[in-house]
């Protein structure tokens, strides 16, 4: 694909999106060249901004027109110079940042760019809003990257970048250069993350920008702050209208995890009508308390309730939001699975990109998962040698699990009760009833149980067929759906008391 091609089909982009936006939308820019000097009414640099639909400031601001009308740049003398226009929405400065220079890694340059002129723009409430767009770039991938940083909404980043990758695959002044070391454009969030420094809010607009999962869609709120910010949605509910995650920074962490851990186990400790869930499974943070609520009134929901402690620096929660109101993650309409509880967390914890962390899991094991994989796990490595080696079956969950021999099964599931544990017992009594064998009653500490064993002089073996129940786990070793013939748990000999 030929340059002018490429560049053409940038422009016709821009404009078709331009065109549509209503002059109320478009944005103000002062322009910048040379890292210090502001650029006059009919510079050159002045002039790209006009073709991504943004205004040039001296035609909303006369002061700063009476100043800066002409055609080259000054040079300025000092912080205070832009002291006065801090009305504009976008400062845009223009600097060639050399992509072939050796030695210098992609964060390097924006570091050094970013830091060289800073001390001119840092006082401005305006700070915030300065891009730099790198002048050695061809002329379209110039516009390209101008549009993202006047309109991100519009134009995505990834969007201006599909335009680079086709320039770097059909123009020479992108031979045998590698994609990692072509500096395009940055703003003070990218210069952030450069140095490792990132806020609430890029946190919070990290998570809201990456999850779209179960728990609804998340939009960072619009009364986000630098050091604290939220990311969530209104649920539409009045017992808890808003459900978020609230990211802070620069903040004492610890005693700030440890006061949040204690409201959770206030407010948890008050709810009524649900079944609290202490979560073990979440994996990226230094330490977390998480609860899980399922609510069964009127139509089934759940909350979470958490506070983790993130590279030891940054606090996420779903405790209390900036106004001090209570907030928890919620799942309407069902209970959340443990699936998307962790898929959730995932993009709660990579948001906090501190120092590039990225989520790692917890272990998938039955001790972290917790529930029936737990009670697997325990009866596992409890059964004596008599009865051979148990492993607990891959797809164990909290709910559900089993293990196994190699021929047999043993399965182990979650309940809510002694009530439903004996409907269970009840589905499978004929089965277990039909049987050869002698009714046992050997087994201790079920709250109801039916079980039979039989030996085989022929074949050496003890079968028992047995389920049972405790207050909240049924073990059964029948198939799954016990129709089928049931796995049994056997021994070689004649060795049914053990």
């Amino acid at each position: 694909m030929s340059y002018a091609k490429i560049t053409y089909d940038i422009m016709d982009e821009i404009n078709a999106k331009i065109d549509a936006m209503p002059a109320s939308e478009k944005k103000s820019y002062i322009a910048f060249t040379m890292g210090c000097y502001v650029c006059e009414t009919d510079s050159t640099f002045n002039q790209t901004p006009k073709y991504v639909g943004a205004i040039p400031f001296s035609d909303v601001n006369a002061d700063f027109k009476s100043k800066y009308t002409g055609t080259g740049s000054v040079k300025m003398s000092s912080a205070e110079t832009l002291a006065n226009y801090d009305a504009v929405d976008i400062l845009l400065s223009n600097r060639s940042m050399d992509f072939t220079e050796t030695g210098k890694t992609y964060n390097d340059t924006i570091i050094e760019a970013w830091e060289k002129y800073m001390s001119y723009y840092q006082s401005l409430d305006s700070y915030h809003d300065l891009h730099y767009v790198n002048n050695i770039l061809p002329g379209g991938l110039r516009l390209a990257y101008t549009a993202n940083a006047f309109y991100p909404e519009l134009f995505s980043t990834s969007w201006a970048d599909s335009y680079l990758e086709k320039c770097m695959s059909s123009m020479d002044t992108f031979k045998g250069i590698s994609r990692d070391r072509i500096v395009t454009a940055f703003g003070y969030e990218d210069y952030l993350k450069a140095t490792g420094n990132y806020t609430a809010k890029m946190m919070a607009g990290n998570f809201a920008d990456g999850y779209h999962g179960d728990f609804g869609t998340m939009t960072l709120k619009n009364t986000s702050k630098d050091n604290i910010a939220i990311a969530g949605h209104e649920t539409g509910s009045t017992r808890l209208p808003y459900s978020g995650v609230l990211y802070e920074t620069g903040v004492d962490a610890n005693s700030v995890y440890n006061a949040k851990k204690a409201l959770i186990d206030e407010k948890t400790e008050s709810l009524m009508g649900g079944d609290k869930i202490v979560l073990n499974n979440i994996g990226g943070f230094e330490k977390i308390t998480a609860i899980k609520y399922n609510v069964p009134m009127g139509s089934t929901f759940t909350l979470v309730y958490f506070v983790g402690l993130a590279n030891n620096s940054t606090v996420v929660s779903s405790v209390v939001d900036e106004n001090g109101d209570s907030m928890s993650l919620y799942y309407s309409g069902a209970y959340a699975t443990d699936d998307e509880i962790k898929d959730v967390f995932k993009y709660i914890s990579e948001a906090v990109i501190l120092g590039n962390e990225k989520y790692v899991p917890a272990p998938e094991t039955p001790e972290n998962v917790g529930g029936a994989a737990l009670v697997a796990k325990n009866v596992a490595d409890g059964i004596d040698a008599i009865w051979g080696s148990w492993q607990v079956v891959d797809g164990f969950t909290a709910d559900v699990a089993s293990i196994t021999d190699g021929s047999h099964t043993v399965t182990f599931q979650k309940i809510s009760g002694a009530a439903e544990g004996a409907t269970l017992l009840g589905g499978v009594n004929d089965a277990i009833n039909g049987k050869n064998g002698t009714q046992t009653t050997e087994f201790s500490g079920f709250k109801g149980i039916n079980a039979k064993d039989n030996f085989s002089s022929k074949m050496g073996q003890t079968f028992i067929y047995m389920a049972g129940y405790t207050d909240d786990i049924f073990m059964k070793t029948f198939a799954a759906d016990n129709t089928s013939s049931p796995s049994y748990f056997a021994t070689a000999g004649d060795a049914a008391d053990e």
